[in-house]
């Protein structure tokens, strides 16, 4: 089963230069389902993060690294090793993730896609879990360097995420996504 490399966000205005703190964007990804179904509306603040770091949980729009549209890691590993950082280069391409753990955290993935950060099993009951684990699995743990995200998409076995790519640098988050009320769908 192969998962959909990168799709990207359709954004009703573009985010770069944008003066508001807040902008209207249409997804057309499902790797964050349930929780942002594909074609729903969002708003992102791009001001989120102008006086404070982003915090694990939150669930943000970045730009693509350059590397993940071949779904690995920018340097050559050895085998079994995780991906310790994507490419410093970004792309125009927009994503949707969660930050599942921030700088100087370790963490894992289980074999259904729960994220283990500094040995605490996440409850994450928003979660599409695995039912194969070679889809999902980070089975050795490592540890985020410092300035940069590890960020997952809510349907796991579905998302080209940094199980593959590696963390994303704070100069890649674009800014605070707010999902649509789920009472209104």
């Amino acid at each position: 089963m192969r998962r959909l490399l990168v799709v990207p966000l359709v954004l009703s205005i573009g985010l770069a230069g944008c003066s508001q703190s807040t902008t209207n964007a249409r997804t057309i990804q499902k790797s964050m389902e349930p929780t942002i179904r594909s074609g729903e509306y969002i708003r992102v603040d791009v001001h989120a993060y102008d006086t404070s770091d982003p915090q694990v949980g939150d669930i943000v729009s970045l730009r693509a690294p350059a590397n993940v549209q071949w779904e690995r890691c920018a340097v050559r590993l050895r085998r079994d090793q995780p991906c310790r950082s994507s490419a410093p280069e970004l792309t125009d391409q927009h994503l949707i993730k969660r930050i599942v753990a921030g700088p100087g955290q370790r963490v894992s993935i289980n074999k259904d896609g729960r994220a283990r950060v500094d040995g605490v099993l996440q409850d994450e009951p928003f979660i599409i879990p695995c039912t194969r684990f070679d889809l999902c699995r980070l089975a050795r743990p490592m540890r985020v360097a410092p300035e940069q995200y590890f960020v997952l998409g809510d349907n796991r076995p579905y998302s080209s995420d940094s199980r593959y790519w590696g963390p994303v640098p704070i100069a890649a988050i674009e800014g605070a996504v707010t999902p649509p009320d789920p009472s209104r769908r």
